[in-house]
Order: structure tokens, then C-alpha cells, then sequence
């Protein structure tokens, strides 16, 4: 546990640096560009983008992560796999977008614009690559170069935003969102290649991709990309429906804004998942188990902890994002409240996709939960209310997390539920050592300066 400990620290260090990066390009975007004009950014980048991306990615990252977790020599073998199916998907990518962007933007995505589109099928294959090759650094164990990686890219996409804010001081609205939209993907095609050097200097080589190897990448990852399809429809079926039947752009500024500083308190449970998940494709049942269940303890701890600061320092948001901002106050703490519910299902998910291999499994019970959703949505946003619409999202996380109790007490016999959920002293121990390390560290600094 002291490895996961380390690896969860140093990630969630480096996404502490990041979150700060972000917020402050945050304030400065809310503050250019409006409620209407920070919905036009968010609409073109985190939410069809990712939508996009989701469809395309192919369940890369748990799929690279999981085969090289149970062998790490297939490194070469596996990013041939990534770059052949990438490198299909920027043909079709091209030729959809080029055919359909009519239809498109008609029908499925009418507030989006063309340049968006056109940036975001030029970009996917780059995204999805990323995607893989974060895979590939967590199944060697390289969970830290990854994070320094991340906090790097994070950077660089936050002060290129911020300046080009600066420099476009005074322009129109809509020119400075296009300006931003084709930055943040030309950022993510540089990030992939930044990657790809990383993992040529890890030893990744060109080999022949084997038909048995892809049957076996595509065989696993299909059911991971299904599953991850129908997680990330469910996370922005709620979006679509604000923006759609809601107040448009101003209400889907506002009510994403509450989203996306939920995401922002995230930096321990995924920094902690992704160790986790690196460590139990190699352990045995009863041993994969045990940890599974000292990480959702760790996991529910700390989102109790999290709403309860989250509450605390919530009525800060209108002061520094403007008055504009202030509905996302209620919507942000409920957005907590399911954050904790969908954090502990994903913990348990990893059991079964990390170790069992059977990626199936969360993936059924993800899209039992997506259609509740989508109803509970339009109903919610009928009624007019951004908070009732995240108290269908926090309601909908706590089913699904009732489902994976019942299917991971079910799928082993080591842990029963009151071992799940009692907090032990050997949960807390490798972080109190990590605390104790730090505070040494700083004031080992204090006395030198």
C-alpha cells in the first residue's frame, strides 16, 4: 500500500499545481467572456469535444493499462495497436466531418460552430492517443511520470488561454471563443506528440501488430468503451438537457461551471484510482479484494470530507467568478454529494475490470442507469431548476452505487460489508506517513531559509 501512497501523492501534488492553473484561467475566462460566452468555450471544447471523444477512444487508456499491468514486455506491441487504430480513426474522423458537418450541427449539436467542429475531428485521433499513452504509463508503473506530464500540459493549455485572453482584450465575444476553441485543440495535438516522444524514450518501438493481439485489444477494450460511452453520456446527458430545454447558453454557463468546479475537488480519488488500478491486474483474488476495499474506505472518507468543505467555501463562488454565477452555489454542493457516490462506484468498478477482466460488468450496469438519468433530467430541467437537475445526477450515482455493493460482495468471499466500510488503522498509516514526510520537508526548508 505504501507504493500506492506515494504514486497517489505525487499525482495529487502535481494535479493541486494544475487545479490552481486552471481555476485562475477559470476566473479570468468567466470574467472576458460572460455567462453566454464561457457556455460558447465550454460547449465546443469539455462538452461535445469529450462527447466526441468518448465515442471514439475505444476504451484505450483502461485497455493499455490493464494488458500491461499483467505484462509489461508488450509495451512495443501495444502502442503499435494504439498508433494503426488511431491513425484509422483520423481517416474517418476526416471524412464524416467533411461529409456531415451540415447535418451535424443541424441536428445533434445545433450551438456548436463550424470551426469547432472541423478543430475536433482533426484533433480526435490526437486525444485518443493521449488517452493511450496514459494508459501505457500507468500499466508500467510510471503513474508519476504521468502526472508530472499532465501538470505540464496543464500549463501550458491555461496560460496560453489566459494569454490570448490578454491579447484579444476588447474583440468580439465570438472571435475570441473561436481563437480559444482552435488553441485548446491545437494544444492537444502537441501534447500527443510531446507523449509519443516519452514513450519512444520508455523503449516503445514499432512491431508488427499480431491479428491475435488486436482481437485481444479490441475484444477488451470494446466492452471498456461501451462501458465508458455510456458513463460519459451520463455524465452530459444532464448538460444537453440545460442547454437545450433550459436557458441556453447563460443557464449552461452557469450550471457547468458548478460541473466542472465539482471535477476540480477530484484530485485524490482519481489520483488514488489510477494506483490502485496499476497494482491489481498482478494480485491474487482475496488480495486484489482487500485493497479494492482499503481504497473505497480511503474513497468515502475523503468525499465526506470533501462536501463538507466543498459547503463551507461555496459562497465564494459569485465573488470570484461575478454575480452571474451565483445559481451554481446549490447545484455545486449536490454535484459533491453524487461525486462521493460515483467515486465509490468506480472504485469497486476496478475489481472487476482491473482484475477479474471482465469489463462487461460495469459497463451493464452503467447504461442500466443511463436512461433513469436521461428522464430524470428532462423531467428536473422541466421544472426549471439547475439544482433539482444535479439531484437527479447525485441520485443516479447512488444507485449505481448500490448495484456494484451487491455485485462486488457477490464476486468474492474475503470482504463482507461491514469490512468494506469500517475504517481501520491500516487505512490511515501510509498517510499519515506521507503527511509526516511533508511537514518534515517543510520545515526542514523554514530552517535552511
Amino acid at each position: 500500500m505504501s507504493s500506492i501512497a506515494r504514486n497517489t501523492a505525487t499525482d495529487s501534488a502535481a494535479q493541486v499545481i494544475g487545479i490552481l492553473f486552471s481555476l485562475g484561467a477559470g476566473v479570468v475566462l468567466a470574467r472576458f467572456l460572460g455567462d453566454e460566452g464561457r457556455g460558447q468555450y465550454v460547449y465546443a471544447t469539455t462538452f461535445v469535444g469529450q462527447l466526441m471523444f468518448s465515442l471514439a477512444n475505444m476504451g484505450m487508456e483502461l485497455s493499455c493499462s490493464s494488458l500491461l499491468s499483467r505484462d509489461r514486455s508488450r509495451l512495443s506491441e501495444i502502442h503499435s495497436i494504439v498508433l494503426c487504430l488511431c491513425t484509422a480513426l483520423f481517416v474517418v474522423a476526416a471524412a464524416v466531418a467533411g461529409l456531415f458537418h451540415e447535418t451535424i450541427r443541424a441536428t445533434i449539436f445545433p450551438g456548436l460552430k463550424l470551426h469547432g467542429l472541423l478543430a475536433i475531428a482533426f484533433a480526435l485521433p490526437f486525444w485518443v492517443y493521449q488517452s493511450g499513452a496514459y494508459g501505457m504509463l500507468i500499466g508500467i508503473g510510471a503513474v508519476r511520470t504521468r502526472a508530472v506530464y499532465e501538470l505540464c500540459f496543464n500549463f501550458a493549455q491555461n496560460l496560453g488561454m489566459v494569454l490570448l485572453l490578454v491579447y484579444t482584450v476588447g474583440s468580439e465575444s465570438s472571435s475570441v471563443v473561436h481563437v480559444l476553441t482552435l488553441t485548446y485543440y491545437g494544444l492537444v495535438i502537441l501534447g500527443a506528440f510531446a507523449l509519443w516522444c516519452m514513450l519512444l524514450f520508455r523503449g516503445a518501438r514499432w512491431k508488427d501488430p499480431k491479428i491475435g493481439a488486436v482481437r485481444e485489444f479490441l475484444g477488451f477494450g470494446g466492452w471498456v468503451w461501451f462501458g465508458n460511452l455510456g458513463s460519459n453520456i451520463g455524465q452530459r446527458v444532464d448538460q444537453y438537457f440545460v442547454q437545450l430545454v433550459g436557458g441556453g447558453m447563460a443557464a449552461f454557463g452557469v450550471y457547468t461551471l458548478a460541473a466542472s468546479l465539482t471535477q476540480r475537488t477530484q484530485i485524490f480519488p482519481q489520483a488514488l484510482t489510477r494506483s490502485a488500478y496499476a497494482q491489481l491486474g498482478a494480485l491474487p483474488t482475496d488480495e486484489a479484494a482487500l485493497l479494492t476495499a482499503q481504497c473505497f474506505r480511503q474513497m468515502l472518507a475523503l468525499g465526506l470530507l470533501l462536501i463538507l468543505v466543498g459547503a463551507a467555501a461555496s459562497p465564494i463562488i459569485p465573488v470570484v467568478y461575478t454575480a452571474e454565477f451565483s445559481g451554481a452555489i446549490l447545484p455545486f454542493i449536490v454535484f459533491l454529494v453524487g461525486r462521493l457516490f460515483g467515486n465509490c462506484s468506480w472504485m469497486l468498478a476496478n475489481f472487476f475490470t482491473g482484475h477479474l477482466g471482465k469489463p462487461r460488468v460495469p459497463m451493464l450496469a452503467t447504461w442500466a442507469i443511463v436512461p433513469l438519468q436521461a428522464l430524470g433530467a428532462w423531467w428536473a430541467m422541466g421544472l426549471g431548476s439547475l439544482t433539482a437537475v444535479a439531484g437527479v445526477v447525485a441520485t443516479c450515482n447512488l444507485l449505481l452505487l448500490l448495484v456494484f455493493l451487491r455485485l462486488f460482495l457477490r464476486s468474492q468471499q474475503t470482504v463482507s460489508l461491514g469490512q468494506l466500510l469500517r475504517l481501520g488503522k491500516a487505512d490511515v498509516e501510509p498517510w499519515q506517513w506521507i503527511i509526516r514526510q511533508v511537514f518534515r520537508k517543510v520545515a526542514g526548508t523554514a530552517r535552511k531559509s
